[in-house]
């Protein structure tokens, strides 16, 4: 191996690895690209680079000379494609065929065979360049340099041995390697650029996407301060994206408002965590307009949060469709209330004409059964009194309610007789449907066992009060209502399922009426189970 040549060829080597960088560089400052009207210009380049490493090259004796165009050449074939390469080749082959000599042939096929080369290597590897690894580079290096050598059978047989003595290990040796590291630095280039333009694409796409969006966009720095508006928060806001820069958006928001959304975006800043707020604006022009606004944290591949993007959504007509709502619920809660009240006062109006009735009539006989009727008007009365106090206007508290019931029978009846009442129903709540039937089923079983259950005052036997206990539980599926006494319990021939009795005739429709069914115990006093749906029961 020739030293002089070996150490030559690193130095062509580096001026050409020198030329493309510079290249390259160019290449980026001033977009010269794969445009085909471009195209051309690249290969005049890529021709006085091989013009300038020819000049360059290692002369063993007059007319035989030898440089990396070989290289140069290749890798245009590969990465630049057809047209620079081809413009590049006949300029190149033409400056070598001026210089004349015995190896030009040998120098002008070597050429347009690396050139060659690289268009088909190209041809068959696109569009997977940039991810093009060593070895194949080291392998497209060797080939491209197997058929140089190949063409020096071309040259004299005395000059050709001598050539083929000088090159061989050098060209083996280290133009593969330069061909591997030049491809790679352009390889890792092009994956720049590919990885570049997709992110110029996607920047373009979101700002399309910014530009038509129907809500608007902002984006902050760290602290909070606006960074990016898109149109249509300028829209909404009535600021233009100069004014809204760092805190200026906050002069758009409502006075009212204002104080408190600051408070909280500050607070927002500091825990670091989403939000959420509805606001109004107060635009030039002098218009309100409601917004939703909602922010996220931004985070960087290291989940630091450098910012905060989010959205504001127009709710002016939700705002103002609320407040028409909110308007006539105010109105049917205001006309329910005044319903519920006159129907109180009608049936007050009958339970007075009763008791008027009871006390012109004076009869032993008539007197109970107006009292009856008295007490079960009462009892949908106080559901509608009891509604007419609600907050729902749906329901009524059973607890409150049974107590106030229980209250008007015991001054009836039990006050005389000391029946004390014990009820438990806390947070058990039932609708209008539900309530007024078993107001009356719970009037008739309590005024009977007022009236029979502790004849002379007395409880049963082994008893010390008379007590009478309302107990109501609910679980997943149904509500029941307890009713016990402990007094001398009911007639042994009494029958629920075919009752005589007014009363009990009317407890057996009304539970029917509520879907519901009703047991009775005798195990100790007198005990009825109501047991009716839960869909029936609120809570």
């Amino acid at each position: 191996m020739n030293k002089a040549f070996f150490l030559q060829l690193v130095f062509n080597a580096s001026l050409l690895l020198t030329l493309v960088l510079i290249y390259d560089l160019i290449a980026v400052r001033w977009q010269i690209g794969r445009a085909a009207m471009r195209q051309v210009p690249v290969g005049v380049v890529i021709s006085f680079m091989g013009v300038i490493v020819i000049l360059a090259s290692w002369k063993m004796q007059p007319g035989i000379v030898f440089d990396t165009r070989s290289i140069l050449l290749g890798i245009s074939g590969l990465f630049f494609g057809t047209v620079p390469t081809t413009v590049a080749m006949v300029f190149t082959a033409a400056f070598r065929a001026s210089m004349g000599g015995p190896a030009a042939g040998m120098g002008i096929a070597v050429i347009f065979t690396s050139g060659v080369i690289g268009i088909a290597w190209r041809r068959m590897r696109r569009p997977f360049l940039a991810d093009i690894t060593w070895r194949e580079l080291y392998l497209f290096g060797l080939i491209i340099h197997l058929a140089m050598l190949g063409w020096t059978f071309i040259l004299p047989g005395a000059t050709r041995w001598q050539v083929l003595s000088n090159i061989v290990l050098p060209v083996l040796l280290v133009y593969p390697v330069v061909t591997a590291v030049l491809g790679k630095l352009l390889a890792d280039h092009l994956k720049r650029e590919i990885t570049i333009q997709k992110l110029r694409e996607s920047e373009e796409r979101y700002q399309t996407l910014a530009n038509i969006s129907p809500v608007g966009i902002f984006r902050t720095d760290q602290s909070g301060a606006t960074t990016y508006v898109n149109p249509m928060w300028c829209r909404i806001s009535g600021l233009s994206e100069a004014e809204a820069m760092g805190e200026g958006w906050l002069a758009a928001v409502h006075p009212d408002d204002r104080e408190s959304l600051h408070k909280g975006w500050q607070e927002t800043i500091r825990l670091q965590k989403p939000s959420l707020a509805d606001y109004r604006f107060l635009r030039p022009d002098g218009t309100e307009g409601w917004v939703m606004g909602q922010a996220t944290p931004e985070q960087n591949s290291e989940h630091q949060i450098i910012g905060y993007v989010g959205t504001i959504t127009d709710i002016s007509e939700r705002k103002r469709a609320e407040e028409v709502i909110r308007a006539s619920l105010a109105e049917k809660e205001v006309l329910l209330k005044e319903v519920h009240h006159r129907v109180k006062n009608n049936l007050m109006t009958i339970i007075g004409l009763i008791n008027m009735q009871e006390a012109k009539a004076n009869n032993e006989m008539f007197n109970p059964l107006l009292q009856e009727l008295e007490g079960r008007v009462r009892s949908m009365a106080l559901v509608h009194e009891s509604l007419h106090k609600s907050e729902s206007l749906a329901r009524i508290d059973l607890q409150n309610y049974i107590e106030t019931l229980t209250a008007h029978i015991r001054a009836q009846f039990g006050a005389e007789r000391d029946i004390r009442f014990r009820v438990q129903a806390v947070g058990v709540e039932v609708n209008l449907d539900i309530a007024v039937p078993c107001g009356l089923i719970l009037n008739e079983l309590i005024t009977n066992a007022c009236k029979h259950a502790f004849p002379g005052g007395k409880p049963r036997a082994g008893e010390d009060n008379c007590e009478i206990t309302i107990f109501v539980k609910k679980d997943d599926r149904v509500c029941m209502l307890t009713i016990t006494d402990n007094g001398v319990g009911l007639p042994e021939g009494l029958n629920l399922e075919n009752p005589e009795t007014l009363g009990l005739k009317l407890i057996k429709m009304l539970s029917q009426q509520i879907n519901g069914s009703i047991e009775l115990d005798r195990s100790a006093g007198t005990t009825f189970h109501l047991r009716f749906a839960h869909s029936s029961a609120a809570s």
